[in-house]
């Protein structure tokens, strides 16, 4: 819309100059019928540009996309609407025991933004699941609906799978890993993915929620079939649209277009962070943008090139109580001791959030720096406390892979039960500002490195062995593999 709106001004004032060119060699019936057509032309353009907006205000459901809450009974699913509906609602129905006609109905709550085009966004919680099932499902209200999706719910015993795992992924860069993506997709190998932040980079371009728009019906087939979990990076704090800069600080549009399983497992309404249980594994995503002692705090800049004497890191509307007492550092510690002794029945442990801690071009002499040391200091000891076998993270636009390494010092290269976290960094799918070399001077921790656009996915074969694996991004090509093992 930010386009058609360019376009609408341009042709108007083009046709406007052309009057003056005129105004000598026409009467006034000339100069008011050009006017005429410049504002017809302008506002066409403008109502072509709709997306899917029917008569009367109403339009099709898009972006759909799902989540898990923190039972294998429950599924959540999201979507969005330009503009409010009577209700949001979803239709569901078991695939080999049911059909279209006798498909349940179950409603959510939808909310907004301030924000030119923001739209409405749509969360709906289908409880009662039966496990391991193939479900089909819409969504809508009783005028328009979506088409008909499906997705699988987990297996309770489920011992063995995969998962898809990277950050920064945006649209300008992307097009290769949308393509391999997808292709996951449909080969059906990924349980779910985690989205280790810096989403759509929308933030990045005065086009706010186009690009957003576009990021979602890119990845539409994957989105749409396999629970995609999130976790927020610093592009996602807030917006160069000079229609939506305030109604996007503060994360809004990250906290509105997805529905993390922060109150099942926080208690708080967040999707900031939150844990869940997948089989044998405990995932916790963490917010490393603020909620933690030495949090980075940097200029917000405006469109106009000025900068925000309050900076970016302003409470969270849904958060604030968070901003001021760390909720998420006392809560990850709890979380972290819960965890660590239901060993027996759920063993692995992954940590994840957007900035890295152990990072090869975020370190001085082998000791991470700024943001990544204040990281190190809030979750090194917590991480060695409760075992925590892998920390996950993006930011940095690349991928590399660390030793085992604890207090900067590594404690043995190789992967064959390590007794401390093991740190990986993979930011490097596709971005608008282009991925990074690895630095000529590099740390005795850091084992190996890759700066061509790739994805990732984590194996896990039993209670003590996994698989780390990246690809690059279209050929599917194998970048780098890894076995590690873990006694228990």
């Amino acid at each position: 819309v930010a386009w058609s709106l360019f376009v609408c001004l341009f042709v108007s004032v083009f046709l406007s100059l052309s009057l003056l060119v005129l105004v000598d060699q026409t009467d006034l019936t000339m100069k008011s019928w050009l006017l005429f057509v410049a504002l017809v032309v302008g506002c066409l353009h403008v109502v072509v540009a709709q997306e899917k907006v029917e008569l009367f205000g109403k339009d099709i459901p898009k972006n759909l996309h799902l989540a898990f809450t923190n039972v294998s009974t429950a599924m959540v699913i999201s979507y969005h609407t330009q503009h409010s509906t009577d209700v949001t609602r979803c239709w569901y129905y078991p695939v080999s025991t049911s059909n279209p006609d006798s498909a349940i109905a179950v409603d959510g709550t939808q909310d907004f933004y301030d924000g030119f085009k923001a739209g409405y966004n749509h969360d709906v919680i289908i409880n009662g699941l039966d496990v391991d099932t193939l479900y089909a499902y819409k969504c809508g209200d009783d005028n328009l609906q979506s088409d008909w999706y499906q997705f699988q719910t987990r297996a309770d015993n489920i011992t063995s799978f995969t998962f898809g795992i990277y950050g920064d992924l945006g649209v300008d860069r992307a097009a290769n890993s949308f393509e391999s993506l997808n292709r996951v997709h449909s080969t059906n190998d990924w349980q779910f993915v985690w989205h280790l932040g810096d989403i759509s980079y929308a933030n990045d371009h005065v086009n706010f929620e186009g690009i957003w728009n576009t990021w979602f019906e890119n990845l539409a087939p994957l989105l749409s079939s396999t629970p995609y979990m999130v976790s927020p990076g610093n592009h996602e704090k807030w917006s160069r649209d000079p229609f939506l800069h305030d109604g996007s600080r503060n994360f809004t549009a990250f906290d509105q277009k997805f529905r993390m399983p922060g109150l099942e497992s926080v208690g708080v309404d967040t999707n900031f962070f939150y844990s869940f249980d997948f089989g044998p594994i405990h995932v916790v995503s963490l917010n490393t943008e603020y909620g933690y002692t030495g949090y980075p705090v940097d200029p917000e800049p405006l469109y106009e090139g000025t900068l925000n004497p309050q900076g970016y890191n302003m409470p969270h509307p849904v958060d604030a109580v968070e901003q001021t007492s760390y909720l998420q550092m006392n809560w990850l510690q709890e979380d972290l001791a819960k965890a660590n002794a239901n060993r027996d029945n759920v063993p692995w442990i992954f940590v994840g959030g957007h900035r890295p801690v152990y990072e090869v071009n975020d370190q001085r002499d082998g000791v991470p720096y700024q943001t990544s040391f204040k990281l190190q200091q809030w979750l090194e000891p917590l991480f060695q406390e409760y075992n925590v076998d892998v920390y996950f993270s993006g930011h940095v636009h690349h991928y590399s892979r660390n030793w085992p390494v604890y207090n900067n010092e590594v404690t043995q290269k190789s992967y064959e039960n390590p007794k401390v976290t093991t740190y990986i960094v993979h930011g490097s799918p596709g971005n608008i500002e282009g991925n990074e070399g690895i630095k000529e001077t590099i740390p005795d921790w850091y084992a190996f490195g890759d700066s061509q656009f790739s994805y990732a996915e984590v194996t896990i074969f039993n209670s003590t062995a996994l698989r780390w694996r990246v690809y690059e991004s279209g050929t599917d090509a194998i970048l780098d593999e890894i076995t590690l093992t873990r006694e228990r």
